[in-house]
């Protein structure tokens, strides 16, 4: 037998993948078929040609090697904003600074969360984050 379709969701927008081009389309379709049913309108200008190489969504970039299997990465844009982030506290930090704003680090914070879906081994790093924000509680 062939591997099924499967369908991704994140928030709003949905992704269908499948082994072929006509198995995908028509599992598109489906979902289409039945998010009108209940309701929901489909945007036929979001549609995107079934590929193998489809781009970025969610966050993610997806990259399938005949030797490494399927690879998920960041755009190089996002990773770029990441490591500009982590060296913008780490001098801050070796400076001596410590006042520190609670509103960017939220903001900082959020961002690091929605890289690291792609990245899960960098998830208990954001603890330190998560415990500055939270120290005012006491």
């Amino acid at each position: 037998g062939r591997p099924a379709c499967d369908l991704f969701t994140f928030v709003d927008d949905e992704r269908v993948v499948g082994p072929t081009e006509e198995l995908t389309w028509q599992a598109g379709h489906v979902l289409a078929a039945r998010q009108s049913y209940v309701g929901v309108s489909d945007a036929a200008r979001k549609v995107r040609e079934a590929s193998q190489t489809a781009g970025a969504w969610a966050g993610a970039v997806v990259h399938i090697h005949s030797e490494h299997g399927v690879c998920v990465l960041t755009s190089e844009e996002k990773w770029t904003k990441l490591k500009d982030i982590i060296q913008k506290w780490l001098t801050r930090l070796n400076e001596g600074n410590t006042l520190l704003s609670h509103k960017e680090l939220m903001s900082d914070r959020g961002f690091l969360v929605y890289v690291t879906r792609n990245y899960p081994a960098m998830i208990p790093y954001l603890k330190g984050f998560h415990l500055t924000i939270e120290m005012w509680r006491g």
